[in-house]
């Protein structure tokens, strides 16, 4: 976040601080887990843009908007990312619970679908024993906020949320989507230079149109795989 300087602005580091106290309170079984603090960013963006212009492909903005901005309007704002924060997570919190199963049943399900869809791709991060657990936690905690740059986020969160299921259920999908997109490369590495990669990932100079097509390829995935019993 402190890549864009909005997110260094006091008010901002403020206003984000309550909420995530808040969450921290409302929620023992999970409280804060790293990771959470990104999710309300693409709220931030969507929910300031009422208030202020927001350049969407820079994150540019007017601190002297921002700082005209009168309590009421401050008070709304902290409101909406706080309860879109909560609509978010209440149906998939067992991902940021003890342990976190709900992380490792999206993770095994990614794993198992690249399986079955391309076997070759899966057997050769298994030989080069790359262990994609800890890699694809951060996909899953922060829903690729650390992947793509906001203004993708924003557009992925968008179709996302115009599914019936919670967010993790086509997120399983969009991150096996990933891995099968990014076969070419990955093929051509061994366990270090793959290690890396996969820790780093091109995404963020992707343009509108590889998003989308990355969306459409895991809708295609979801339409396989949702209902087939045998992956859980």
């Amino acid at each position: 976040m402190a890549s864009y300087a909005l997110f260094t602005e006091p008010l901002i580091r403020e206003m984000l601080a309550r909420v995530l106290f808040i969450w921290n309170v409302r929620h023992p079984a999970s409280g804060y887990v790293q990771g959470i603090n990104y999710l309300c960013v693409p709220f931030v963006i969507t929910y300031l843009s009422d208030y202020i212009s927001i350049d969407y492909e820079k994150m540019g903005y007017k601190k002297s908007e921002l700082l005209a901005l009168d309590n009421k309007s401050l008070q709304c704002l902290e409101a909406d990312i706080y309860w879109s924060l909560c609509k978010m997570l209440e149906k998939m919190q067992d991902v940021y619970t003890v342990n976190q199963p709900g992380a490792h049943k999206i993770i095994n399900k990614m794993k198992e679908i690249v399986k079955r869809v391309d076997l070759e791709l899966y057997e050769h991060i298994e030989k080069n024993s790359v262990n994609l657990v800890p890699i694809a936690f951060r996909w899953v905690n922060c829903f690729f906020t650390r992947e793509f740059t906001l203004d993708k986020v924003i557009r992925m969160w968008d179709t996302y949320f115009a599914e019936v299921e919670n967010m993790g259920v086509f997120h399983v999908y969009v991150c096996a989507s990933l891995l099968l997109h990014l076969k070419s490369d990955i093929m051509k590495k061994d366990f270090s230079s793959l290690m890396l990669y996969l820790q780093s990932l091109p995404t963020m100079k992707w343009t509108s149109d590889e998003l989308g097509i990355l969306l459409a390829k895991s809708y295609q995935l979801k339409s396989f795989f949702h209902k087939t019993k045998h992956i859980v």
